[in-house]
């Protein structure tokens, strides 16, 4: 069994807050990471909404119809908490008439200086992409090639984009690896999530 680090355990949709997130240069992450979950409250709370319109044949005013989020809007959403947001990301990835992909390479590369290029550092880089990209309990319904009744990863876009955004920082750095270090982290997941779940109850 794989041992997981305090890195590794990090997720959003977790309540564990390291203090030091508080303070200093880390106020502004924190800030997000708030705003952040605020905002996927509201697009639960709307789903449900008309979740209970559908049943009870209720008709929505002009104003709740459903109306597709724009850019900076879906960029709140991340980390990705469900299966439909990610086909909405598939489909604004592959849309060249629009600059969405930039705003989101932008938006998800991690800030700051890379310390060297060891492997460690390209490891831990690639996880927090997937981090920033995924919930555990949303990857957990991923595998590579979709066994098990699993969504496939391995075909979607956004696995080319993180080897381009790796790419550009490791400028060695083969995709097969790449690949290999998603592969890992999406087998993972699920116990995760699991252990997260173990240390929030505790």
């Amino acid at each position: 069994m794989e041992n997981f680090t305090q890195n590794d355990l990090e997720d959003s949709a977790s309540s564990i807050i390291s203090p030091k997130n508080n303070k200093n240069n880390d106020t502004i992450q924190y800030v997000d990471r708030s705003v952040n979950s605020i905002w996927q409250c509201m697009k639960r709370i709307d789903t449900n909404l008309d979740y209970f319109a559908k049943i009870f044949n209720v008709e929505q005013s002009p104003e709740r119809k459903p109306v597709k989020m724009n850019d900076d809007e879906f960029l709140y959403l991340f980390p990705l908490t469900e299966i439909d947001d990610v086909v909405d990301l598939e489909s604004r990835l592959l849309d060249d008439c629009s600059d969405f992909k930039e705003k989101f390479i932008s938006y998800i590369t991690p800030k700051g200086n890379i310390k060297c290029l060891c492997k460690s550092d390209l490891k831990y880089f690639v996880r927090t992409l997937l981090r920033r990209l995924f919930t555990y309990s949303l990857a957990s319904y991923y595998s590579w090639r979709g066994f098990r009744g699993n969504f496939q990863i391995g075909n979607l876009t956004i696995v080319q984009v993180i080897f381009d955004i790796t790419k550009s920082k490791f400028k060695t750095v083969s995709k097969q690896y790449v690949n290999l270090i998603i592969k890992e982290w999406i087998r993972y997941a699920k116990q995760r999530r699991a252990h997260l779940k173990k240390i929030n109850s505790s």
